[in-house]
Formats: structure tokens, sequence, C-alpha cells
């Protein structure tokens, strides 16, 4: 199995296909326990996800396919949500939310974390 992780200001791999439009959401155990760690307000966890809205910061893909991803979305004034997630048929599963100040830009972003496309290789 060859697991691989992405970042959009890197590159993505160009036969990637990534779902475009409103998707269901579903909450897993684990993520609304970090909600509630987080104190993020459960009752404005959104229903769905719309991915030309968001803004996708993270990918991960298992042989090829799709199999997380983080989308970034406006929360507050001050805050963005982000919720990793799983594409799949039918709802999406979010698998962690949490939240960023809108200043957070990850500037310093650690290029040593993504594979660059093209660069990928059998592990």
């Amino acid at each position: 199995m060859n697991r691989y992780r992405y970042h959009p200001k890197i590159g993505l791999p160009r036969n990637l296909n990534l779902p475009q439009g409103v998707f269901p959401l579903t909450y897993s155990r684990p993520a609304v326990e970090r909600a509630q760690e987080k104190a993020i307000w459960l009752h404005r966890l959104p229903a769905f996800l719309d991915t030309r809205q968001a803004k996708l910061v993270d990918v991960e893909t298992t042989d090829g396919v799709l199999t997380a991803a983080a989308y970034r979305q406006f929360w507050t004034q001050k805050t963005d949500l982000i919720l990793v997630v799983q594409p799949e048929e039918g709802p999406w599963l979010v698998r962690s939310v949490f939240i960023n100040h809108k200043d957070d830009q990850h500037e310093q972003l650690d290029g040593g974390r993504y594979t660059r496309p093209g660069e990928e290789a059998p592990k």
C-alpha cells in the first residue's frame, strides 16, 4: 500500500480526482470529542461541505486514490474551521475538526512532510 500526503502549494498529482460540489457530512466520535475539547460549538458544525467554497489545504492518497482531505472555511470573523474529511460514497466522514486564526496562514510550510508530484516511490 502506497500512501502519500500532498499540499496544494507544493503540488498535487495531475490524475488526482478531487470531488467538486456540496457533500453531506457525518462526524466521527474522535472529531466530536476534539470539538468538545476545543470548545467548538457542536450545534454550529456544518452538515455539508461545499468544496468549491472551502480552501483545500492538505490531501492524502492511498494507491493513487483520495483517502483524506483537509478543507479550511469561514467560522467567525477571526477564525476559520478546518475539517479533515474522508471522501466516500454517501456522507463524508469528518475525521478531525479544529479552529485556526485567520492570520495563521502557515507561512512556515514544512515541505518535508509532503510528497512532490512525480517523486512518489514504492514504500
